[in-house]
């Protein structure tokens, strides 16, 4: 007997952290990793896929040394509060592994899937409505309230929750390759998040999304031509999105090597005002580059320099330095991206010769928006991070009675 399953359960409400909000899913990792300490399996701990854990723990250990030397501040705690779930969520589900059978690891994902859906469908819908009260003047405006909105109703900065969604529609188009349901539904499904997705209208999380979509079909079918008209869908779309979404094509035209300069008085060009965060994240690396100044000290000191920039532009804005390997290299030292690198590399690794084509393209979606934001220093973006990385690499395609991926 399986004490009565309870650890299915815990898995269960571990996967609905989309829609119960954080305060909620604090409690379901406390829960999870619990029940996997009384239950797990310790005997292969330090066996099969030791590397994962080893790396994810070992980072946040750094990060733990980091944030007590030299000194620690409540920016410094709060990191650390966020980064335990590198240490935590891993080591659990690796606990775990060859717990779950096929169908039990089926609806989890069908429940992340649909908790996803449901939080950011009512996000958007409570945007738009309030978007409709408004007298909005521009494109530009527009895109700011209902990414505003949004945030204000889920709790989900716009970048993270396009992230989510791309995940989702990567699940999705899974779930349509191996025609495993109605494709009618997955298909409709499809397209609402792709919908999410655009009036979200992050751009770095988009373009990841369409590119592991377009790899993930020649992954499965082995056809460049396939992998080419799903390319063409994809492109369609974008066009189509660009025409009659303001908000998207508002943030998509920022872009241009024009735009690049350093933000002057009055700039609210989101595009642009990377430029000064870039300036001011490589200013740090390159003068604490071997050890860092630590993580608690970073938006201090970025926020001095963006006083020395543009103070009207980056007034009361508090940016972090939007790539999540700058972060860690301005925060932690050189160390810090290398042990992130590895953890890309290791798993993906580990993903590929396993044939868990879908896990491969989330990770590399993961990797792609990382170099636009830190989603690893807010609650909800590592949540989601350790949370798929620890089930493709622990728990699917190790079921009960199906070793690995076909």
């Amino acid at each position: 007997m399986r004490n009565l399953k309870i650890e299915t359960w815990s898995l269960y409400l571990l996967s609905c952290f989309p829609l119960i909000g954080m305060k909620a899913t604090v409690w379901a990792i406390a829960v999870f990793v619990l029940v996997a300490l009384i239950t797990g399996n310790y005997r292969g701990l330090l066996k099969s896929d030791k590397a994962a854990v080893l790396l994810s723990g070992g980072l946040f250990l750094l990060i733990l040394l980091r944030c007590l030397i030299p000194n620690h501040n409540p920016e410094s705690l709060s990191y650390v509060e966020v980064s335990v779930s590198l240490l935590l969520i891993p080591m659990a589900f690796h606990l775990k592994s060859g717990a779950f059978t096929e169908r039990e690891i089926s609806l989890a994902g069908w429940i992340f899937i649909s908790s996803t859906l449901l939080a950011f469908a009512f996000g958007m819908g409570y945007s738009l409505y309030q978007v409709s009260q408004m007298q909005i003047e521009s494109q530009d405006l527009l895109s700011f309230h209902i990414r505003t909105f949004f945030e204000n109703a889920v709790r989900y900065h716009p970048t993270y929750a396009s992230v989510l969604l791309g995940a989702t529609m990567l699940k999705l188009l899974q779930n349509l390759l191996e025609r495993k349901n109605n494709p009618w539904l997955i298909g409709v499904l499809m397209v609402f998040a792709g919908i999410l997705l655009a009036l979200l209208a992050s751009r770095t999380p988009i373009a990841a999304t369409l590119g592991c979509m377009v790899l993930l079909v020649a992954f499965y079918t082995k056809s460049i031509l396939k992998a080419g008209v799903m390319l063409a869908v994809i492109t369609a779309s974008a066009f189509v999105f660009f025409q009659t979404v303001p908000s998207f094509s508002a943030r998509f035209k920022e872009v241009s090597v024009e735009n690049t300069k350093l933000p002057e008085k009055n700039s609210e060009d989101s595009f642009n005002l990377r430029t000064g965060i870039f300036h001011c994240s490589m200013g740090i690396i390159k003068q604490h580059w071997i050890w860092g100044i630590g993580p608690g000290q970073v938006k201090s000191v970025l926020n001095d320099c963006y006083n020395d920039i543009a103070p009207d532009v980056y007034k009361n804005k508090n940016f972090n330095t939007h790539n999540q390997f700058m972060d860690y290299w301005a925060g932690l030292g050189i160390i810090g991206p290398i042990m992130l690198l590895l953890l890309f590399l290791f798993t993906m690794l580990t993903l590929w010769k396993r044939g868990d084509w879908t896990g491969f393209c989330i990770l590399l979606l993961f990797l792609g928006a990382m170099q636009t934001e830190n989603l690893l220093t807010r609650q909800n973006g590592i949540v989601a991070f350790c949370y798929l990385l620890a089930l493709h690499i622990f728990v699917i395609g190790k079921s009960k009675g199906d070793t690995v991926n076909k």
